[in-house]
């Protein structure tokens, strides 16, 4: 989940004027006092990149099978974390070319475009921020089917409370939108410490309930399984390493910058971390749990009848909860400053954005009752929106940012990124649709 203080930095960031469009090379000025140091930015690092993915780790490994879906996770985790050096690298070399200090995803990619056409620069733009509107509307989505399938369980067990998951959709709305009108980050600041404490509490008692028992033998799950599963794994894969989007803000914030890359810097270390607690997440749960992980979160698996295991699912309900408004602001820093405030009377602008910001969460529950099925939609959601910015921009901001010194082994290395993220959109989101279709139509 992202922090406070990097949705903050992307606020400052936002009211400032467009670096590309109107004047190129703008220089963005640091704030000395807001600078941090390389182990806070290793724990906002982790922060932002154990979510509720790592608890669908063992659901995603049912579509690939044990040594597959170890070995693909690990994968993964390398392409990503080397598609953030991309990102990072090339935004150096930007930042030199036209003399700013900051520059954001979007802006990266039509800077990097820029010198090959115009036209297509300003379209990369909007396409990123389109689609990280679309990634975090998704992700908030999947943020409230979780809290639904959850607060059904829990109502179900223990107090035979049988009602449909719609019901409970309707009941979370107004809770979630009296806190999406929450304009001022500052008070949610304690949300982000209550969050990561409960999300710590939680998986910890999941690793407890793996162990307390012996684990089965390995035999006892297949090793791999149909090749026609794994696009389903791939999309809840990427789903899991969400943080592309908080690596730019972060080292802008960082006292040291060149600290964040390097052998040793505190990218690699931090993503070593949690593709470790991942890949030990996804192979120990789908162990344990077998096909009975399919079901989309592993705290789903927990036993029901006693107090630490439901004491867990709270505390994981109760960080999803209070994450939601938090990812939401991402939506509203990128839809208010380029849609709202430029058609809208300065007078009306607050209210169009509560509008706006209701219109948002309404969305994220539709799509949620729409799909109702925890697992198809995280697949879905890795698959359609976050494969492109985790995979397939890095690749082509790389190769339009080197284009002119570009070696071939290099441009090749690039084309099977892009190569590989495309064909993982497409295969994982068919899939998906058709999956979830599957299950609507026969229930």
């Amino acid at each position: 989940m992202e922090n406070i203080e990097d949705m903050e930095n992307k606020e400052e960031i936002s009211e400032t004027e467009n670096v590309v469009e109107e004047a190129p090379g703008i220089v963005k000025e640091k704030k000395p006092s807001e600078l941090i140091s390389a182990n806070v930015a290793l724990v906002h690092l982790m922060k932002g990149n154990i979510g509720i993915g790592v608890l669908a780790m063992p659901s995603a490994l049912v579509n690939a099978g044990l040594a597959v879906g170890t070995i693909g996770l690990a994968v993964v985790a390398v392409i990503t974390v080397h598609c953030m050096h991309l990102l990072v690298n090339a935004t150096h070399v930007l930042c030199e070319r036209h003399n700013s200090v900051y520059l954001d995803y979007g802006e990266v990619v039509q800077l990097s475009l820029l010198p090959h056409s115009r036209r297509f620069s300003s379209i990369g733009l909007k396409t990123i921020n389109v689609f990280i509107c679309i990634t975090q509307l998704g992700g908030n989505s999947v943020y409230v089917l979780f809290i639904v399938t959850s607060l059904q369980q829990l109502c179900e067990n223990l107090i035979g409370l049988d009602w449909s998951i719609y019901y409970y959709v309707l009941l979370l709305w107004l809770p979630i939108v009296l806190l999406c009108l929450l304009r001022n980050l500052r008070l949610l600041a304690p949300v982000t410490v209550v969050a990561t404490v409960c999300e710590l509490y939680a998986l910890a008692t999941v690793f407890y309930y793996i162990f307390r028992d012996p684990l089965p033998a390995i035999s006892s799950v297949p090793a791999s399984v149909s090749i026609s599963k794994l696009p389903l794994f791939f999309g809840t894969a990427i789903f899991t390493f969400e943080g592309i989007g908080i690596v730019l803000p972060l080292e802008n914030r960082m006292k040291n910058p060149a600290n964040l890359r390097g052998l040793n810097g505190v990218l690699n270390t931090g993503m070593v971390i949690v593709a470790c607690l991942y890949i030990a997440t996804g192979f120990y749960g789908y162990l344990k749990y077998g096909e009975a992980a399919s079901i989309g979160a592993v705290t789903l698996n927990l036993p029901t009848d006693e107090l630490l295991a439901n004491s867990a699912r709270v505390a994981i309900t109760a960080a999803i909860f209070l994450t939601y408004p938090l990812q939401f602001y991402v939506l509203i820093s990128i839809i208010v400053p380029n849609l709202v405030v430029p058609n809208v009377v300065p007078e009306k602008v607050v209210l169009y954005e509560y509008l706006l910001r209701v219109g948002i969460v309404t969305i994220s529950f539709l799509l949620a009752s729409l799909v109702p099925y925890l697992d198809l939609f995280i697949s879905l959601a890795g698959a359609l929106c976050m494969s492109s910015l985790s995979l397939i921009a890095p690749a082509i901001v790389d190769t339009a940012t080197h284009w002119e010194q570009i070696g071939r082994w290099r441009l090749a290395k690039n084309i099977f990124i892009f190569v590989f993220g495309l064909v993982g959109t497409i295969t994982g989101t068919i899939l998906s649709v058709l999956a979830i279709v599957n299950k609507v139509t026969h229930p």
